[in-house]
């Protein structure tokens, strides 16, 4: 039998799969269970806008609120940004480089075909 408190809720949602798994990280750090939802219809793979949510047991949801926003409290320091390598800036700023890098190599390729036809 399912109680009240066994039931998943959603603590929050978030636009991309790696924020909604590095909060599920930081949660399960802390001893909370948790998992995000809706990574599949975020990003660029279904080409669709989408939503990660992330998700906690109804019993743990208030302190999982209180971690979470300590962290996003955190964010917004000075000198948050890049002195932790789990930190979602860090993270970002090395995916947008995996960007860049991935379309200057294609650029590159298309110049070399190019110039081999």
């Amino acid at each position: 039998m399912t109680t009240k408190n066994d039931s998943l809720m959603t603590l929050t949602t978030v636009s991309t799969e790696m924020e909604g798994q590095l909060l599920v990280n930081l949660l399960e750090e802390h001893g909370i269970p948790a998992t995000a939802a809706g990574g599949m219809t975020s990003g660029f793979r279904a080409e669709a806008p989408g939503t990660v949510q992330v998700m906690v047991m109804q019993d743990r949801l208030s302190v999982a609120r209180v971690i979470v926003d300590e962290f996003q409290a955190a964010r917004t320091q000075p000198g948050f940004v890049g002195q932790d390598p789990e930190s979602t800036d860090y993270v970002l700023g090395l995916t947008q480089f995996g960007f860049w890098t991935l379309i200057i190599g294609n650029g590159l390729a298309l110049i070399a075909l190019l110039a081999w036809l």
